[in-house]
């Protein structure tokens, strides 16, 4: 069965965004992960150690997870045991940005209304004072934001409804606290210091998504460090070629988009095609995404309409016809392969004369190539540390990153102690 096309208005595919809490019913393939997740949060009430850390290599989906899979899930009341309600604060804190005061920025999300802002300003707290009491009597400010989770449900659309409200504080991703600028400020080991006094109050957990080359700097904020143990930290891998099938195909029926099948093509269909591609990569799912986008942006081959380009798709313009993502198109593309150069050709169009001159560097640190006439490249993994000290280098694999042609991520030292 297939959804009503004008039931979802936009593409139900992320090649570039993590899905959001909005896009629960497209969001597929991590339901283990998510259920593992949910499980650690359960056996962390009433206990004084509420961190956990999801931690995994870049573009691996550990922001999709966070709000597409466990947000949705604390939106239910009584998912826990004796808690009604859970109130939550998401905070990215990106590498190299200029951002206000951690303290700043967690006290302004707290005062949110639909956090704790009430309660919060009902005892006199306003950004600067709450600021400020994180920093200075950070055993205090977590009283009084235990106090105000106490009142929470007073303010909610049911007063009467028994059972206490959970705070869940989210940093997605914490990266930038462990980078540059915030990396360097006072303030940050305050705010470290905050959190882990929160982290162990009843009533607060503090979920928090790292990158895994940055697990190795995480001493750096030493409050937060000595909260994580084996239990704590979740780290998340690339999904399994078996689930490409699911991920392409449960979103594409939500949306109302067809894939075209063997049938229709006389041999492979779509979905065939796609999966043998994808399933060659260890990383796959960035880049399916990115095809498939394409795919729907091309128009396909509605009954009756043509869908939209971009992210928003014009729905029902065949007037309930159902989308179809072809073959044909694919081809087009030149598949999944075909959309890769294509981004990184418009990666290389915008890229200065510096960062492209140390593509060779990057080429020799992540592909090998054997001697002899037959010999072909083959990628290894790379150690770039002392590369990316080199501001051309670093930011041409910061570009790379963030479109998805490289990935980053970290291995055990089995030297370190």
């Amino acid at each position: 069965a297939f959804a009503d096309p004008s039931s979802w208005g936009r593409s139900p595919f992320r090649p570039d965004v993590p899905f959001e809490l909005g896009d629960e019913a497209v969001f597929v393939g991590r339901e283990s992960e998510t259920r593992a997740r949910v499980a650690r949060l359960d056996e962390m009430r009433g206990t004084r150690g509420g961190l956990v850390l999801i931690s995994g290599p870049s573009g691996v989906g550990k922001s999709s997870l966070v709000r597409a899979g466990l947000l949705p899930r604390l939106a239910r009341p009584y998912l826990f045991p004796g808690i009604a309600a859970c109130r939550w604060w998401v905070q990215g804190f990106t590498a190299g940005a200029a951002e206000d005061s951690p303290l700043a920025v967690l006290a302004g999300g707290l005062l949110r209304p639909e956090v704790l802002g009430g309660p919060l300003r009902g005892f006199g707290l306003d950004r600067q004072a709450l600021a400020r009491l994180l920093a200075n009597e950070p055993a205090v400010a977590a009283d009084q934001i235990q106090a105000a989770l106490a009142a929470g449900l007073t303010d909610t659309a049911d007063p009467a409804r028994e059972g206490s409200t959970q705070l869940a504080l989210v940093l997605d991703p914490l990266d930038g606290l462990l980078r540059a600028p915030l990396r360097d400020r006072p303030e940050t080991q305050a705010f470290s210091a905050a959190l882990a006094e929160l982290a162990g109050r009843d009533g607060i957990w503090i979920v928090a998504t790292l990158r895994a080359d940055l697990l190795r700097r995480l001493s750096d904020l030493p409050s937060l460090a000595g909260l994580l143990d084996a239990a704590a930290h979740l780290p998340i891998a690339p999904p399994p070629a078996a689930r490409i099938r699911q991920v392409m195909e449960i979103p594409a029926r939500v949306a109302g988009i067809e894939l075209e099948t063997p049938e229709e093509t006389a041999g492979r269909g779509l979905t065939e095609w796609l999966e043998a591609e994808a399933a060659a990569l260890e990383h796959w799912p960035p880049l399916l995404e990115a095809t498939l986008d394409a795919l729907l942006a091309m128009g396909g081959e509605p009954a009756g309409g043509q869908a939209g380009a971009g992210a928003e798709v014009e729905p029902g313009a065949s007037h309930g016809g159902r989308r179809q993502l072809t073959l044909a198109a694919y081809r087009e593309l030149g598949g999944l392969l075909g959309v890769t150069l294509g981004r990184a050709d418009a990666l290389w169009g915008s890229l200065g004369p510096e960062a492209r001159g140390a593509l060779p560097r990057l080429c020799r640190a992540l592909v090998a190539v054997e001697a002899g006439a037959a010999a072909r490249p083959a990628p290894r993994v790379g150690d770039l540390l002392t590369l990316a000290l080199d501001p051309s280098f670093r930011r041409l694999v910061d570009a790379l990153v963030e479109a998805r042609l490289v990935t980053l991520g970290g291995l055990p030292d089995p030297t370190a102690r």
